[in-house]
């Protein structure tokens, strides 16, 4: 249990990086940079598991690198969002890879509960420090704002969190993150109406968006031909 409550500790510090990130950036950046988890997890899982790197992983990893290059330089403006982005895919690496390593020891639905209860005591200790530094005008959410929190909170984050730590009990931390990379995509097509979004990004951003895309799609082939089977 010990173990898996660290993971949520690191669970938690990538949520509050990728938060940090849209909140200093904007959303289609912020999940850009989150596309950068699959380079850190070719590079991280070897090392925590002691195993060989996997030339295609890196390769793929590698390729999506110049997709956020180019996103970087057409959002200067956005330069400590992007540092919390890429953060906030280090981490995602980071839990994804210990996740894989227990992920055969325990029920998804326990190590969820565990998880996110442990990010949930480490936000309420550092919270008091936050909101020295950080004022806060308003804690309580307003009326309206609880349906929003609950669709959060439970549709786009628990349910997701079990379906991912199901699907990593057959795929590998690597392709299991590879899919993550499809954010972007979805994220940016729902930040244009929602945020008008697209008034700020200009064909570069897009050709950005379309190397990361293209190294997901190349992934399965690759991993077909050269791939080894996950028990």
């Amino acid at each position: 249990m010990r173990n898996l409550a660290i993971i949520g500790c690191l669970v938690c510090i990538h949520w509050v990086c990728f938060y940090g990130a849209i909140k200093y950036s904007d959303v289609s950046i912020a999940l850009s940079c989150l596309a950068t988890t699959s380079f850190m997890i070719s590079i991280i899982e070897p090392v925590i598991n002691r195993t060989r790197v996997k030339w295609y992983e890196l390769s793929l990893g590698l390729l999506v690198i110049p997709g956020v290059i180019i996103i970087v330089h057409v959002s200067q403006l956005y330069v400590s969002g992007i540092i919390l982005g890429l953060l906030a895919a280090f981490f995602a690496a980071t839990f994804t890879v210990l996740n894989k390593r227990v992920i055969h020891l325990h029920n998804p639905i326990g190590m969820t509960f565990i998880e996110l209860f442990s990010g949930l005591i480490l936000l309420s200790l550092v919270l008091p420090l936050y909101l020295h530094f950080f004022p806060a005008t308003q804690m309580a959410p307003a009326s309206s704002d609880w349906i929003y929190l609950l669709i959060l909170s439970l549709g786009c984050t628990t349910l997701p969190f079990i379906l991912a730590l199901h699907a990593l009990k057959h795929l590998s931390a690597f392709a299991t993150t590879f899919m993550v990379n499809l954010e972007p995509v979805y994220g940016i097509l729902l930040a244009i109406p929602f945020f008008h979004e697209n008034k700020d990004l200009d064909a570069l951003f897009y050709l950005g968006t379309g190397v990361i895309l293209a190294a997901v799609f190349i992934h399965p082939l690759l991993n077909k031909r050269f791939g080894e089977k996950i028990a």
